[in-house]
């Protein structure tokens, strides 16, 4: 069939854009990503297949303006009417039921088997004047159903590759399928080249810079998945890139502040700055508004410019050989919602570093465990990099995964903690004591946002008198502040946690602190969650072991609240009661008296503690993480659409909103953008006119929120409505709403 007659878009044949596929296809292979030639094969066959249903007259006199939109009383799916073009006896049976299935499936599940089943007329009049081209429908729907079940390899590879290739050469301008990962070796090279000649110009007083015992061995054991142990500040970032090398790799954390230093880090030391776009991306909902930022300050420093949109649309394409990103923008494919096989299939071929497993909730962590389960399946490998992590997990990963990776532990005996246990609550009175006596740099880490709140209060009279917010002495950060204000705090607290810092002063923080941002404070004071997050906080603290611990440096007190703790599955607390007893308990037996504790003895601690043994049957933590695993091992592909997956995933049900006093006060400005918004032609524009909209908005727990005062409409999809919330400048979100609920869950 000559399909150069026939019109795929109103400025493009058929044949251009099935052409397009394959060339697309071809790059993938050449790459070495499609290693198996049989997947090439097939993948080639539904490329070329894919949009034949398009040739139909009601297709073809839309695409030319002839009519205006898909009418389901006469029209259907090009993608079902494509199948009726596969000869079956071209192909062995199982091989067919593939190719059907990429091809049926590659806009949606929806019905398609069922249309295919019932509306015999309604296709055959849509193929009208293509009998000598078309074939029978499959004769055995329900096997073919079946099969699509059993999700093999093959049906994931060739339905992902036939959507890899058909999205990028679909999108408006093009976008490229693939960069080639030909710098990151060259690129870590480059930047141990540079601390030697640093270290030559400082005189060579110190041992020669040189790649550490975990960097090596990340390099040499690149071809393996791996589990390592390493202790802070043995550069795992480094560590990581060694391990993905001139591959496809994800670099995933928890927290997006921590996402934000990495890749600031990796274009500026180890990049300088440039080929940007087609090397690495940032990969989370904010990524845009980070785009354009560093454009200004690229302006600001006379550097190369990025093209913002193309390189956000290769973004959202994961064309860059490296995106450091958090979990829910790769791993929600776990949830198996309708075209999720292309995020599979990218990470068939792709190398993953989870960086700090140990922060996640049950959930996440169970999601997470499948979804490595699923990549090893397919061909991906991944490495973990991680503190701490609880023997029971890595018990989790041999059983669902299996053993199919190496384990290794990095750490010595270093001092740099001198902890002292308090079974009190936490004291600020010895705080302000302290500070007054000595000064220096003070973090205080709180389980909730209200306790942070409460302490920041009980200290704030120290900025009295000062003339600037820079130079405030104590500061609040958690994340119940607005965009703007958050980002603006957080780039304070990376600016004073720096080890050449040497100011004093006091920053109160949440949990947001406690993952790998690299900020470096002289004491800490800490509430207990549990020994994970507790030596994730440690971590801030003396972070380069070169201050004196013969005195305390760390204050860690016990008594939390029961408020704060899940008893239950469905109780609302955050901190699993199980795992806080467990901790609580260790800490008073082994630190009755303040002492010094190494970083070995920090993995011990965890090894002999949460053990698969303490932890099954003594509290919901761990039945938890098997639902939350069994919920998606059991998923049916499209079962889930991916507006819930997102909710899901995430864990949350919560909606981003403008506070009514934030709203109050910059009503007039927001309402000049919305009208600049509506009046814009330019894509560009409006997203940076939205994003600036959005700078005043804060994320809530849907409990939080007691009433709405009106909605505001940002585009023709998104809306973001004003709530009847306290909020001021220096405080973020003040207290909830509804009287009388104390609730605490999910407060970071």
């Amino acid at each position: 069939m000559n399909l150069s007659k026939y019109m795929a878009k109103p400025d493009k044949t058929l044949r251009e854009h099935t052409n397009e596929l394959l060339v697309q296809l071809d790059i993938l292979k050449g790459l070495g990503y499609i290693k198996d030639d049989k997947i090439y094969e097939l993948s080639r066959v539904a490329c070329e297949y894919h949009d034949y249903g398009k040739v139909n007259r009601y297709f073809q006199e839309r695409v030319t303006g002839k009519r205006k939109k898909f009418s389901a009383d006469i029209e259907i799916g090009h993608n079902i009417l494509s199948v009726m073009f596969l000869d079956e006896g071209e192909y062995k049976k199982e091989d067919f039921m593939v190719l059907y299935n990429a091809i049926l499936n590659h806009h949606n599940y929806v019905n398609n088997i069922e249309v295919l089943e019932n509306e015999e007329e309604l296709i055959e009049d849509n193929l009208e004047g293509f009998e000598d081209n078309i074939f029978e429908p499959y004769e055995d729907l329900a096997e073919l159903k079946d099969y699509i079940d059993k999700e093999t390899k093959e049906l994931i590879l060739v339905k992902g590759f036939l959507h890899r290739c058909d999205y990028s050469a679909s999108a408006q301008g093009e976008l490229e399928v693939e960069y080639k990962n030909d710098f990151l070796d060259k690129s870590l090279n480059g930047l141990l080249s540079k601390w030697i000649v640093d270290w030559e110009a400082r005189g060579r007083k110190k041992e020669k810079p040189s790649w550490n015992k975990l960097q090596e061995y990340c390099k040499k054991n690149t071809d393996k998945n791996l589990i390592v142990i390493a202790q802070t500040g043995m550069g795992k970032t480094e560590a990581g890139l060694h391990w993905i090398g001139n591959n496809k790799g994800f670099f995933v954390l928890p927290l997006r502040t921590a996402i934000n230093a990495i890749y600031e880090r990796i274009i500026k030391e180890i990049l300088d700055n440039k080929g940007i776009e087609e090397t690495i991306a940032l990969s989370h909902s904010d990524s845009l508004i980070h785009y354009l930022e560093n454009n200004k300050k690229a302006k600001k420093e006379n550097r190369e410019e990025i093209r913002v949109m193309d390189y956000y649309s290769q973004t959202r394409n994961y064309a860059q050989p490296l995106s450091i990103t958090t979990p829910d923008q790769i791993f929600d494919f776990v949830f198996k919602y309708p075209s999720y096989e292309m995020k599979a299939t990218i990470l068939s071929y792709s190398k993953i570093v989870i960086d700090e497993i140990q922060m996640y909730s049950p959930d996440l962590l169970s999601y997470l465990i499948y979804g490595l389960h699923r990549i090893n399946k397919l061909g991906g490998k991944f490495c973990i990099l991680t503190a701490t992590l609880a023997p029971f997990i890595k018990d989790f990963i041999v059983d669902k995964v299996g053993p199919v990776f190496q384990d290794a532990t990095f750490v010595d005996d270093s001092r740099r903690h001198h902890l002292k246990v308090i079974e009190n609550e936490l004291d600020v009175k010895l705080i302000k004591k302290n500070y007054e006596k000595y000064g220096k740099k003070i973090l205080i880490v709180c389980n909730t946002i209200r306790k942070a709140q409460e302490v920041y209060n009980n200290l704030r009279y120290l900025n009295d008198g000062i003339a600037t917010d820079e130079e405030k002495v104590v500061n609040l950060l958690h994340s119940k502040y607005t965009k703007e204000d958050r980002n603006k705090k957080e780039k304070k607290i990376i600016k004073f946690g720096d080890t050449a810092n040497i100011d004093n002063g006091i920053w109160v923080a949440t949990q947001v602190v406690e993952a790998s941002l690299d900020i470096d404070f002289d004491y800490l004071y800490t509430e207990l969650s549990d020994i994970n997050g507790l030596f994730q906080r440690l971590g801030r603290c003396n972070r380069k072991g070169v201050k004196s611990v013969d005195k305390v440096n760390c204050y860690i007190y016990t008594n939390i609240g029961s408020r704060s703790l899940k008893t239950s599955s469905n109780s609302r607390g955050f901190i699993y009661e199980e795992i806080y007893n467990l901790s609580k308990d260790l800490l008073l037996e082994k630190f009755k008296e303040s002492r010094i504790i190494t970083e070995k003895e920090k993995v011990d601690i965890i090894n002999r503690t949460f053990t698969t043994e303490n932890i099954k049957g003594k509290g919901s933590f761990y039945s938890d993480f098997v639902n939350s695993y069994n919920l998606v091992e059991n998923l049916y592909p499209g079962e889930m659409d991916k507006g819930k997956v997102k909710r899901v995933f995430r864990n949350i049900l919560s909606k981003s909103v403008i506070p009514k006093d934030v709203y109050e006060i910059n009503k007039v400005s927001i309402k000049e953008k919305l009208r600049e918004i509506e009046e814009s032609k330019n894509y560009l524009e409006k997203m940076q006119k939205i994003e600036w909209i959005k700078k005043f908005s804060v994320s809530l727990q849907l409990y939080e929120i007691d009433k709405y005062n009106e909605k505001i409409k940002l585009g023709k999809y998104e809306e973001l409505e004003i709530a009847d919330i306290l909020y001021d400048k220096e405080y973020g979100v003040r207290k909830k709403p509804k009287s009388g609920i104390e609730q605490e869950s999910n407060i970071f």
